[in-house]
């Protein structure tokens, strides 16, 4: 892995994944190009031969090979029908070639050995001569000799679906390759990938002109043709190979693939040059050494070096699921048969075309879901850009081909693409790359809970970062103790960097989304977003609690010392006054007594103005929820306070802000002192009509108020607590209701607004 360090300082543009270079465009273009190219390459190397317009199959109840169809325009119609048998190939000058299954063989398991592959090509030759100089015939099972005049090109239309399939596999495989090279040339597990589907290209092509033929073909290019179609098959098995070497780990250096490729190249010698007991001996045998030797122990070692590294380690699962697998899968149904000299279980070409092709199903999923090669959703709108392109050029190419005009081509062409590609790739691009995005709108009443539920500067920055992980879900997120400007992406957007909103904090995520996508230029633009709020309400609220300490302090140092001053006047007016010698100093000590209570009352005024200067709901269940908090947690109770405010609600008036957090403080102290309890919920409901306010233990419950166990209100036990907030809720002009059972729950009901006595009215003596 490499050092974080590093990463947060590899800093890329934002435009860079949402743009194609010029040169990775040009390399695309280029690869759409030279896939339309080679279709129409090997549609001009299978419609450049003898046409018969007849096809055949083994007829393996009567010998020689049955009629399937007749094409009603070929050189057949009218002298063969379907059923009929065939079972020789007759020339002008008398020789007789027989037809059986190998003149139509679609695998190389039927020779079995290497003088029978020579005498099939002299055969081939013979017919393939013959047809070109003109008419042939095809000699019945009954006897009957029908003369065919062969033609001397085979019309597109004739060409087979094997033909078609092959064909456009070959050319999706080099579209493909190139549009990963065009983005990751330099990595070298892209160059093993590029050099497999080369080889994989190779097969599906040479394929496509020999399986695709109809019974007559040039044996000179035959035999150069299975030679590249076995050269293109150990190509794709070593590059395999390679590609489990370095990819996602390097297992040794990539050097190491030279002795590799050696096997590979005398196995495919010895079956040119016929050095192998029989023919068909190459393919399987390294066929086999690969997929059930080779990367089996590469994919383990893979699956366990990768372990620790969760991108990597779901990389290497995709290789092994998407590659090996399916090349396994092939062996055991194809190439292991053939080894030992047995017919393949599947023989069809569209069966094997399939499993070949989920090779590149699995390699697409890859890239979209885990980022293969690392290369993100962007790279398929690159490859739409490029289909789009190749598919207007080919459809031109195609419609001039058919003789039609100029002008009736190209017309033809966009038309296609308008109406058909264009709607079908919105379509599959909705349903392949759905991700809904990281819009701010989706996340901002997450952000707006996270800033009303912070109590304290740190707690914000704490939610900071569960925001953070909620939004982006990384499969990895680190605390760097590292100033950062702002949000940027980092490794090619593999990871995004975050300023903390703690000073020298950086938060770096690692793999979006479960290490399911790549970062994005959108993804900083919403985390810029959602920072600068984040920031503000920082400010905020570092504002506030500053605001709070100094109102703490200043209502601290009037109820201390003015309030302090005016009660103990009161308290020694009152004790002199009892010990008075005369009336005269009696009354008039009772005159400072009354002075004093009367100053402690505007005392308590004053502090009630200061408490009502903030007259907002929002700020005083904050005060709340931070004063039980540091109330109930030092005791190891857990604490927990719900809030729910209505927007329509009245402000709270000086009286409710003074009374109402006595009487929670009253409830939170009686649930701390006496419930021996270990959790307490409270919840906080302030409606438009009437406010509600629910203490919850899990304690011992409460005795009844006069019951056997109640405390007596004199010793200063529950009971006068509960007493004190019975009159604080009657002041409000609320009830207070108390319910026993598991615990004590604690209910307060006050209309709004205040339907109380004047706010005048004092507090209960002894109480602030």
């Amino acid at each position: 892995m490499p050092r974080r360090g590093r990463r947060i300082g590899s800093v890329i543009a934002v435009t860079d994944l949402l743009r194609v270079p010029k040169a990775p465009a040009r390399a695309i273009l280029a690869a759409a190009v030279g896939s339309a190219a080679l279709v129409a390459f090997l549609a001009w190397v299978a419609t450049h031969s003898p046409w018969l317009g007849v096809d055949l199959q083994a007829a393996t109840d009567a010998g020689g090979l049955r009629v399937r169809w007749v094409d009603p325009d070929g050189p057949a119609a009218g002298h063969l029908q379907a059923g009929d048998v065939v079972t020789h190939l007759a020339t002008s000058n008398g020789d007789a070639t027989p037809l059986n299954t190998l003149s139509v063989a679609r695998s190389g398991h039927l020779f079995t050995s290497y003088a029978s592959v020579h005498r099939y090509l002299v055969e081939q030759q013979a017919m393939y001569d013959a047809a070109r100089r003109g008419t042939v015939w095809l000699v019945l099972s009954n006897g009957d000799r029908v003369p065919i005049d062969s033609r001397p090109a085979r019309p597109v239309r004739a060409l087979s679906f094997d033909f078609w399939l092959a064909a456009a596999l070959a050319a999706a495989a080099l579209l493909a390759v190139g549009a990963v090279l065009a983005f990751r040339h330099r990595e070298p597990v892209v160059r093993f990938f590029f050099m497999g589907t080369l080889g994989f290209a190779g097969t599906q092509a040479t394929a496509a002109v020999i399986f695709g033929r109809e019974l007559l073909f040039d044996a000179r290019w035959g035999e150069l043709a299975v030679a590249i179609n076995l050269g293109s098959r150990l190509l794709s098995y070593w590059s395999l190979v390679m590609m489990l070497w370095v990819y996602p780990r390097r297992f040794r250096s990539a050097l190491a693939g030279i002795p590799i490729a050696v096997p590979f190249m005398l196995a495919w010698l010895g079956e040119v040059l016929q050095w192998w007991p029989r023919p068909n001996l190459a393919t399987p045998l390294m066929a086999t050494l690969t997929t059930l030797v080779a990367a089996p122990l590469l994919g383990a070692w893979q699956l366990r070096a990768t372990r620790q590294h969760p991108l990597h380690h779901i990389a290497a699962k995709v290789m092994v699921l998407s590659f090996a697998l399916p090349t396994l899968v092939l062996t055991l149904t194809y190439q292991l048969p053939r080894l030992f000299g047995r017919a393949p279980l599947i023989q069809s070409i569209p069966a094997l075309s399939a499993i070949n092709l989920l090779m590149f199903v699995g390699f697409a999923l890859g890239i979209a879901r885990y980022r293969l090669f690392q290369l993100g959703r962007w790279w398929f709108v690159a490859m739409a850009w490029a289909l789009g392109g190749a598919l207007v050029i080919g459809l031109d190419l195609l419609f001039l081909w058919l003789q039609a005009s100029t002008q009736l081509a190209l017309g033809l062409a966009l038309a296609i693409a308008g109406w058909a590609y264009f709607p079908l790739r919105q379509w599959i691009w909705r349903r392949f790359g759905r991700w809904p995005g990281p819009f701010f709108e989706r996340h901002l009443s997450r952000l707006v809970d996270h800033l009303f539920q912070s109590a304290s500067t740190f707690e914000l920055s704490q939610r900071w970062r569960k925001l953070l992980e909620e939004v982006f879900q990384p499969l990895i997120t680190t605390m760097l103790s590292a100033p950062s400007a702002t949000a940027r992406l980092v490794d090619e957007g593999m990871s995004l960097a975050v300023p903390g909103l703690r000073q020298g904090e950086t938060i770096v995520l690692e793999h979006a989304a479960r290490g399911t996508r790549l970062f994005d230029p959108a993804d900083v633009e919403l985390a810029c977003e959602l920072l600068a709020l984040s920031h503000r309400a920082a400010d905020a609220r570092q504002a506030l609690d500053q605001r709070q300490a100094e109102r703490e302090q200043m209502v601290q140092d009037l109820h201390d010392g003015l309030g302090g001053l005016a009660s103990n006047i009161a308290l020694l007016a009152g004790m002199a006054k009892r010990e008075a010698p005369t009336p005269e100093l009696g009354r008039t000590l009772g005159t400072i007594e009354m002075l004093a209570v009367e100053s402690l009352a505007e005392i308590r005024g004053f502090m009630n103005s200061l408490d009502a200067q903030d007259a907002d709901w929002h700020a005083l269940a904050a005060d709340m929820r931070s004063d039980g908090g540091r109330r109930v947690e030092p005791h190891g109770l857990a604490f927990e306070m719900s809030i729910s405010i209505d927007p329509a609600s009245p402000p709270p008036e000086p009286l409710l802000r003074l009374n109402l957090p006595r009487l929670f403080h009253e409830a939170v102290n009686n649930v701390v002192k006496h419930a021996e309890a270990r959790r307490v919920e409270i919840r906080l409901d302030v409606g438009p009509a009437e406010l509600a306010l629910t203490v919850s233990d899990d304690g011992r419950g409460m005795p009844d108020a006069g019951g056997p166990g109640a405390v007596d209100a004199r010793k200063g036990g529950r009971s006068r607590g509960m007493g004190i907030m019975q009159r604080r809720a009657h002041q409000l002009g609320g009830r207070l209701d108390v319910a026993c059972g598991t615990g004590t729950t604690l209910r307060l009901t006050v209309p709004l607004p205040l339907q109380s006595p004047s706010p005048g009215i004092p507090a209960m003596p002894g109480h602030r």
